[in-house]
Order: structure tokens, then C-alpha cells, then sequence
């Protein structure tokens, strides 16, 4: 969402998106979308759902392309 484009955004791309200040993204966006604060547990579900890190912060997915939808609400919902 708009809202939270200076935590975390696609890249122009869109096959690639990154967090972009974590200290706002675990303290405001991890609880309201994945009910804790841990940036390292969000990084190995992340990680599970087929994302890699392909540079020092972009997580990459080959089956992921930006979509028109609420990324967080697509996250969330792969957690469950």
C-alpha cells in the first residue's frame, strides 16, 4: 500500500522488492500484518516462500512478478 512504500516496495521491475527503512518495517508493518516484531523471522518465511536475496537488500522471486494488489495481504496470506 502507499502507505507503507517507505518500509517496503517493488522495485520499478517489479520482480523485485526490498525493505527499505527496517526499524519502521518491524516496528509498525510486522505487527499488524504477522503478529510479532522479529525481522529474522519474517526473513526465513520469507525465505520459505521462494524468495532469495539477490543483492545486499532486494528479495527476488523468479514466480513473482508485481501484481496490482496489496502486497502485504499476499504476504500474509502465504504465511497462513
Amino acid at each position: 500500500t502507499p502507505e507503507y512504500a517507505r518500509f517496503i516496495t517493488w522495485k520499478p521491475h517489479g520482480r523485485t522488492w526490498a525493505v527499505m527503512d527496517k526499524s519502521m518495517f518491524t516496528s509498525i508493518v510486522l505487527p499488524k500484518y504477522f503478529n510479532h516484531s522479529n525481522f529474522a523471522s519474517f526473513n526465513r518465511s520469507v525465505n520459505g516462500w521462494g524468495f532469495k536475496v539477490v543483492s545486499v537488500q532486494p528479495y527476488k522471486c523468479f514466480t513473482f512478478l508485481a501484481l496490482p494488489t496489496d502486497f502485504l495481504k499476499l504476504l500474509q496470506w502465504l504465511q497462513s
